[in-house]
């Protein structure tokens, strides 16, 4: 219970010390990854685990609760068969517009120069589906650079390489080298835009623990740089035993780390990360969490093949000894070492025996050595002179063969410039198809171009003359309506000049039945049924509704969203537009339109004219009854 609370003020501690406010870079954010999985960090680390075999997960909370949906996922196996590494995996990775989903495969090699030097090579290959983070953008053309409902399958490359002298390793990894989209068929990021990573490390021996297992630690120095972001320098190292892991990191972008685990039954690992920022984040947590857990298993990898090593005494835990094993122990190492003892006196005897013998036979055969060292100078000076008559031929035969040699490098060069001379006419040849080619295409796509202006000229000067013949019939009904009530206006003033009550009476009647008829036929232009044209995106909705005018409304978009409305709003009073929006609560939806209109031959004429050239997206018409 004790643990549990240390813990909990330990994370709320760092919440409120180490906050953190940056953007959400495009990578994996893998650069804590000392322990579990370091071939994500870097793809050559795949070579130097402990054994042959390891099961690893990891996953990342950036800038949010540990009770949310990871960031970050990764599910992996990694093998080493001798200097080769191996592996693979599943991941899942939010850069907070994008989630990329898929997998993994890592390779490496390490190359021994010589005992102290290695040049290790490694890459990995990511192939994963890309799909938005946030679709519940309500739009008939979105704003966005991107559709809002495709998913892209995308290959990305990262090799790596790294120089090592004993303990000391630098090394270069280019994360997205090949960054490719397979169905778009063009790349993601351009060639001049690389995430490169240099780092530096070091391992220190410091001796046994209480198993007997050495005590390592490994300080580590990178350089990371992202296009369009800050370069990240980083500074950490790892202390590891048998028993227990620490690691601490300074991130100069996503600030400082530290990390705590456990290691059982020298196969399980199991432990977590927490990074403190420097300001608030884009989610309100300023801080990060990571979970990282692993089991290992197999022998231990080997680097070259070697001798099978002395099976080794295991080692004794002095606390579960007995007394009489102690007794029993203390009798084997006297035997021990009196069986010793007796070995090197029995040695030694041999040995002055065999130096009395040696000394006798010396004696006795130097005569006979010395003879027989006449007799092989003697056959060595037969054999030399036979040796240098032998050798004087072979020379004449190589210089034969050396001339036959010459003459046939000449030959095949002549052969091979002649050949090179008719691939590049070949080359030509071909180009200059190519060209005609090139140029028969574009003048048939200049001539389609002139075509469809021309047709769009036609279809522009339709327009308009329908246009003008609609504000025409329009003005003519207008005059109409202007000469009838000045018609009116006439009689009256007739009526007044006459002084006669009755035909003021009369005239009041008229003019009221003429008032009456108007507001009757404006009624009925409300209450008119409207027929929507072929191909024309027409809606209806009742007056009462929010409290809206009625009238026939012009609309450019609708969104379900707050932030797009905002930015849709802005971008057409950027263009020197004035629109205007109306929320209905039946759907939740904020309705962004451009004038409303007494009639749907007035909107009908605003809306095939693009509202007088001045808007070129889709339009449609909403009437409110």
């Amino acid at each position: 219970m004790g643990k549990r609370i240390l813990v909990s003020l330990f994370l709320l501690g760092a919440r409120l010390l180490f906050p953190q406010d940056l953007e959400l870079p495009p990578d994996l954010r893998q650069h804590n990854l000392l322990m579990v999985a370091p071939s994500l960090f870097n793809p050559v680390l795949s070579t130097e685990q402990e054994r042959s075999h390891s099961l690893g997960i990891w996953t990342r909370w950036q800038w949010q609760d540990i009770d949310a949906d990871p960031t970050t996922l990764l599910l992996n196996y990694t093998g080493t068969v001798r200097n080769v590494g191996f592996g693979a995996g599943f991941f899942q990775n939010n850069t907070e517009i994008f989630q990329e989903s898929g997998g993994l495969v890592n390779a490496a090699y390490r190359y021994e120069i010589t005992d102290r030097i290695a040049l290790t090579a490694g890459a990995n290959f990511f192939f994963f589906k890309r799909k938005l983070a946030d679709n519940r953008l309500i739009l008939e053309e979105p704003i966005l650079p991107f559709q809002d409902d495709t998913e892209d399958f995308i290959l990305r490359l990262a090799p790596a390489l790294q120089f090592s002298y004993d303990a000391f390793a630098v090394g270069v990894v280019v994360e997205n080298m090949v960054h490719y989209n397979v169905d778009n068929r063009e790349p993601v990021s351009a060639s001049g835009d690389p995430i490169l990573l240099v780092m530096a490390r070091y391992g220190f021996l410091l001796g046994p623990d209480d198993l007997g297992q050495p005590k390592t630690l490994n300080p580590l120095f990178y350089v990371k740089s992202i296009p369009g972001y800050d370069t990240q320098v980083g500074l950490g190292g790892r202390f590891t035993t048998s028993r227990y892991w620490v690691q601490g990191a300074y991130n100069s972008y996503y600030g400082l780390s530290l990390g705590l685990g456990g290691r059982f039954l020298q196969r399980f690992a199991l432990g977590g990360i927490v990074e403190f920022g420097s300001t608030p984040g884009p989610s309100g947590s300023g801080t990060s969490y990571e979970f990282v857990a692993s089991y290992s298993f197999g022998q231990p990898p080997r680097r070259a093949p070697e001798a099978e090593p002395l099976p080794e005494e295991e080692p004794i835990q002095e606390d579960a000894i007995t007394e009489a094993a102690r007794d029993s122990l203390d009798t084997v190492a006297q035997a021990r070492e009196l069986a010793m003892e007796r070995q090197r006196d029995s040695m030694e005897a041999a040995r002055q025996l065999a130096l009395e013998r040696r000394r006798d036979s010396v004696a006795a055969g130097r005569e006979l050595a010395m003879q027989r060292e006449r007799d092989s100078l003697q056959a060595a000076s037969e054999a030399r002179a036979a040796a240098i008559a032998r050798e004087r031929d072979s020379l004449a035969a190589a210089r034969a063969r050396e001339l036959a040699l010459e003459r046939e490098r000449d030959s095949i060069q002549a052969a091979t410039e002649a050949r090179a001379l008719v691939l590049q006419q070949r080359r030509d040849s071909l180009a200059a198809v190519e060209r005609a080619e090139q140029l028969a295409l574009q003048r048939r796509r200049d001539s389609l171009d002139a075509l469809e202006a021309a047709r769009e000229r036609a279809l522009q000067r339709q327009r308009d003359s329908l246009l003008a013949a609609r504000r025409e019939a329009e003005a003519a009904a207008a005059q109409r309506r202007v000469d009838s009530l000045s018609r009116v206006r006439a009689a009256l003033a007739e009526a007044r000049k006459r002084d006669s009550l009755q035909e003021l009476a009369q005239a009041q009647r008229r003019r009221d039945s003429l008032e009456a008829a108007q507001r009757e036929a404006e009624a009925l232009a409300q209450h008119e049924e409207v027929a929507p044209e072929a191909g024309e995106r027409y809606q209806e909705a009742a007056a009462s509704e929010d409290g809206l005018q009625p009238g026939f409304y012009l609309i450019a978009n609708v969104f379900g969203t707050q932030r797009y409305y905002e930015a849709f709003m802005k971008e057409l009073t950027g263009r020197g537009l004035e629109p205007k929006s109306f929320y209905r609560s039946e759907n939740k939806y904020n309705y962004v339109y451009l004038q409303r209109y007494a009639t749907i031959a007035e909107a009908r004429a605003a809306r095939d004219s693009d509202f007088s050239g001045k808007y070129a997206g889709d339009l449609w018409i909403m009437r409110i009854r």
